[in-house]
């Protein structure tokens, strides 16, 4: 993993599909990970008539990735389909938009097409590392192995390579990322914290997920500390005395004020962004794509405070 938190999009190859021509898979150095996306793709069955010769896949994308939309990611998502389609005329790109989780949503459409309608599951879909690893457990996926030697580039980010296995298998190609980063209200700081110790003297109060049950920003300062999480033999751990200073910066954190008890109320990323949003804060830790969706006024981005944990 990096030195900030990040999570895969990855493109998963169904159990169905057919052939995908080359020059779509995504991934390739030129598409690694980047901290100005979020969320998820697909693409159905390539389609081809005798008479038409014409090959159709049909590509499932979550909101954030509609290439009708306004987003970042959905301008740059539209963006290489218009290339891709450029450079093969016989094919046609159909788009679906997905919900990212919930009923009808990725998963929950994959499970009820493979169940019911197996020649409507798509091709390839672009899933978050963890419904990916859920889908390739129940069998809705098929993994790369033999197909692609696209991860053995050595160009890919350790973290994003590791993402796309799944017991030794890859059963996805990375294509998109996102950060965990600090936003601050320019009008109320000046200049964000560069230190530990300036963060206890820093405005309060610092708004983050801390009830979040994933732990994702102290397992990342853990991570960024040298913590790991899984050991030799690949069964989960974690190492005290990584993970012991953390916790006593959590606790001067509170006494000081910058990081009140009542911030333990927050479970979401979206919560926390709405007490900045209302003004509860000025500093808030959020995911580099949600501010990229929707920049506040008066407001900049810096990195984690910093990007080393509390020694």
């Amino acid at each position: 993993m990096t030195r900030f938190l990040t999570f895969l999009i990855a493109i998963a190859l169904l159990l169905t599909a057919c052939n995908i021509p080359t020059a779509l898979q995504p991934g390739a150095p030129t598409a690694a990970p980047t901290a100005s996306m979020t969320p998820t793709a697909t693409v159905q069955a390539a389609i081809q008539t005798p008479e038409s010769k014409i090959t159709v896949l049909h590509i499932w994308v979550p909101p954030l990735f509609d290439p009708e939309s306004d987003t970042p990611a959905a301008k740059l998502f539209k963006e290489r389909l218009e290339e891709f389609t450029k450079r093969r005329p016989e094919t046609k790109i159909e788009v679906r938009v997905k919900a990212l989780e919930g009923p009808g949503g990725l998963l929950d459409s994959l499970s009820t097409a493979n169940a019911a309608a197996p020649l409507s599951v798509p091709d390839l879909v672009a899933l978050p590392r963890n419904i990916m690893e859920t889908a390739a457990i129940k069998g809705l996926l098929h993994p790369f192995d033999g197909l692609t030697e696209i991860m053995d580039d050595p160009d890919w980010y350790g973290y994003a390579r590791q993402l796309a296995l799944l017991q030794n298998s890859t059963f996805g190609i990375p294509f998109a990322g996102d950060a965990l980063m600090l936003v601050y209200r320019t009008s109320a700081i000046e200049q964000p914290p560069s230190s530990w110790a300036d963060a206890l003297e820093a405005p309060k109060p610092l708004v983050f997920p801390a009830a979040d049950p994933q732990a994702l920003l102290t397992l990342t300062f853990y991570q960024a500390a040298g913590g790991v999480l899984l050991d030799e033999n690949e069964r989960p751990t974690l190492d005290p005395k990584k993970l012991t200073p953390i916790l006593t910066y959590y606790q001067q954190a509170l006494v000081s004020g910058l990081i009140p008890y009542w911030v333990t109320q927050y479970e979401s990323d979206e919560q926390s962004w709405q007490a900045f949003e209302q003004k509860q804060t000025d500093m808030v830790i959020t995911w580099v794509s949600r501010y990229l969706a929707n920049t506040p006024a008066n407001s900049a981005l810096s990195q984690i405070l910093p990007a080393t944990a509390p020694q």
